[in-house]
């Protein structure tokens, strides 16, 4: 019967019910079956029923029937494991409610302390996650505040230092580290949250750097007077950048102003492209040529900085050299995912189970177009989207499992979120070094993992569905 109850759940609110539900429910089964039985009165069962329950030895309210004991050997049965669950479930919700957040975030908070010269991040909304992306990229030290702990999970996600608070509370500031901080953006919801943080961050540090989003523009004064350092309108910004491109595409905008234009236009069909060879082995212009679908190399540059003009065709490229190629652009982007890949979906590859079958096959997609992004030397900023997709996707599938694993109560749900862990870790950890320079052979340690995790801990899972849920 405890079984029966908590088998469909494992949402805390949910379970706690259903205990609460088996409870009453043992208890209506015994003070009906003493008055049916013994005929007693309803409160003498329910008494009798309370005392059997809880063994606290009162001894029987009146002398019992054969039947009586046997009933009462059940009922006591019946309430020790319903005791047992209920006491299991408090001291769980006890330990993951304090003892988890406790030591989680007093290791956090450690790791704060020993900071310096870091900034400090008031809000992670969308202004705010943007700017924690940009600074994770450029190695630059920060930690988030964020006082919607749902919201502060997703930054805690990607190790993001979080405090779980309100900036408006100085003791939240000083446990982000203010009084060693370099600076804070303070971009909250509210023109008047944001001059009172600025004005708590000024009075605990006089030299920090403050950065406030601002909403009215008649507000601005108000924020430096606060002690903001600047106020930077992000609606505004985005105005503008929309009348930027309507500006372009009429033609209109002065062409000072596209100094840079050139590499990524397209003249008769043609285009140049930056290719820089990443790989630890030394290659040929004659393999990059056919490798990359190009016309022809125009110049390589050494990582000495020796520029080689119009270079020929055995000459060796190696790590770290560049070379500016012209590509038909009708070629440029063609990269599809064929059946020499590593990543082409293979049908062995699919558990029967569409939802995650088409997860997988989303990240195997995204994972490809990273992989063809390092491989054919894309820009820099071609490069860092592509890695970044990859790791929202991983997480996003993650994410999605584990609520699979709740939704079914799968009992290897902790052992299967501890894989995901160590695998986005190796993920991110590819980037370790935070300046995106990746190996040309990254394909295969890539796709083993991935390709690993899903025929054992993922298989597993779908087996578990099928053997439990499926008639």
């Amino acid at each position: 019967m405890v079984g029966f109850f908590l088998f469909f759940n494992n949402n805390r609110a949910v379970q706690t019910l259903k205990i609460f539900f088996l409870i009453i429910v043992i208890f209506l089964i015994g003070t009906f079956g003493y008055v049916f039985i013994e005929g007693w009165s309803v409160f003498d069962s329910f008494y009798m029923t309370a005392i059997s329950i809880t063994t606290v030895g009162f001894g029987e309210t009146f002398p019992l029937s054969p039947a009586g004991k046997i009933f009462t050997i059940m009922i006591i049965f019946l309430g020790l494991g319903a005791a047992a669950v209920f006491a299991t479930h408090l001291a769980k919700v006890f330990l993951e409610s304090h003892f988890k957040n406790f030591f989680g975030a007093n290791k956090m908070l450690k790791k704060i302390t020993r900071l310096k010269g870091h900034y400090i991040i008031c809000g992670y909304g969308g202004v705010g996650s943007a700017i924690c992306a940009t600074l994770n990229d450029s190695g630059i030290k920060f930690v988030v505040i964020e006082q919607d702990e749902n919201v502060a999970q997703w930054a805690q996600k990607r190790n993001y230092l979080t405090v779980v608070g309100k900036a408006t509370y100085d003791t939240t500031l000083i446990q982000a580290g203010i009084k060693s901080a370099k600076g804070i953006v303070v971009s909250m919801g509210d023109d008047s949250l944001n001059m009172y943080v600025s004005l708590a961050a000024r009075e605990l540090n006089a030299d920090i750097f403050i950065i406030a989003r601002g909403y009215k523009a008649d507000i601005e004064s108000r924020l430096v007077r606060a002690g903001a350092n600047t106020v930077v309108y992000p609606i505004r910004m985005g105005g503008e950048q929309i009348a930027h491109l309507i500006k372009r595409q009429l033609h209109t905008e002065d062409t000072s102003n596209v100094v840079h234009d050139e590499l990524s236009g397209t003249v008769m069909g043609y285009s140049l492209r930056l290719y820089r060879h990443n790989c630890d082995g030394s290659t040929t212009v004659e393999n990059i040529i056919k490798t990359m679908q190009c016309l022809n190399v125009v110049t390589l540059k050494r990582k000495n900085d020796e520029e080689i003009t119009n270079p020929s065709s055995e000459l060796v490229v190696n790590k770290n050299d560049t070379l500016l190629l012209v590509v038909s652009d009708n070629k440029k982007d063609d990269h599809k995912i064929t059946k020499e890949s590593l990543f082409y979906w293979k049908d062995e590859l699919d558990l029967g189970y569409s939802p995650i079958d088409l997860e997988h096959k989303n990240l195997f997609e995204t994972s490809f177009r990273f992989v063809e992004s390092v491989k054919r030397g894309a820009e820099k900023e071609v490069v860092i989207r592509a890695f970044n997709k990859l790791v929202e996707d991983t997480i996003t599938h993650f994410e999605s499992e584990e609520r699979l694993f709740a939704q079914y109560n799968y009992s290897e749900k902790k052992n299967h979120t501890k894989t995901h862990k160590v695998l986005l870790s190796k993920i991110t950890d590819l980037n370790k070094n935070r300046n995106y320079d990746f190996p040309g052979d990254i394909e295969k340690t890539l796709f083993v993992s991935q390709r690993d995790h899903i025929m054992e801990c993922d298989k597993a899972f779908v087996a578990y569905i099928t053997d439990n849920f499926n008639s």
